[in-house]
Parts: structure tokens; sequence; C-alpha cells
């Protein structure tokens, strides 16, 4: 028999996932009202030093779809596709912070850490307290 402190805690760890979400789903709702206010200037330049022209236009659409993804994690709404989204963004701010032309507040590790999350929510679904039907 093996000996658990907290064997019940293991019940609950379908309530666990919703929290996971609800919490991803703040952050990104964060960074998306940050990249659509008060860094939208500071994400148009670095579009454009990526070659992506028009930086507004590209600055926006990346705010907008961080915002859309957060709403939906928040809701758990189409959650595999949104913690997809969210966990691809994750992966292109470290590569792009690692490279060096990305100078967000965020460490490589706070971008690391969304993303693993993101993507364990694409594998265990949205959790008991969402609209998704559970896996």
């Amino acid at each position: 028999m093996a000996f658990a402190i907290f064997e019940n805690a293991l019940n609950y760890w379908f309530v666990a996932i919703s929290f996971l979400r609800i919490a991803v789903g703040i952050v990104t709702l964060v960074i998306a009202r940050r990249a659509l206010g008060v860094e939208r200037h500071h994400n148009t330049e670095i579009f454009t030093k990526l070659k992506l022209v028009p930086g507004k236009f590209f600055s926006f659409i990346f705010g907008f779809i961080l915002l859309v993804s957060g709403f939906l994690l928040l809701i758990g709404l189409f959650t595999q596709v949104a913690a997809l989204i969210i966990g691809i963004h994750c992966v292109v701010m470290i590569v792009l912070k690692m490279v060096g032309k990305f100078t967000e507040t965020e460490s490589a590790l706070f971008f690391a850490l969304l993303g693993a999350v993101c993507f364990s929510l694409i594998y265990f679904g949205a959790g008991a307290i969402a609209l998704d039907l559970p896996l």
C-alpha cells in the first residue's frame, strides 16, 4: 500500500486543471492588454525589424489573437486550440529572446512555464469547470 499525505487530493485533479486553465487565461489577457496598449509601438518596431510590414497591422493582429485566445481559455471554450496558439506564442517568444530580437519584460523562463502549462492543457483538456466537453 502506497503512503500519500493527501490521498484524497488525487480525486480532484480535474478541478486543478480548470484552475490552471483559468490562470493561463488571465495571464494571457494581461499580456494581450499590454500588447494592444502600452507596448503596441514597441511591438510595431519589432514586427518591422522582422520584415513583417506594416508593423501596426501585425502588432494589432498579435494582440487581438492573444486577447481572443486568453478569453477562450478563461471561459473554457475551444481550449485545445487556444492553448495551442498560446503555446506556439510562448515558443516563438523564447526563440526571439534567445536570439536577442525581443526584449519583453518577462523572462524566457516565464514563457517556458506558461508554454508547459499550455501544452499540458492540450493533452488534458479544459477540466471540470468549462464550456468544452471533458475528454
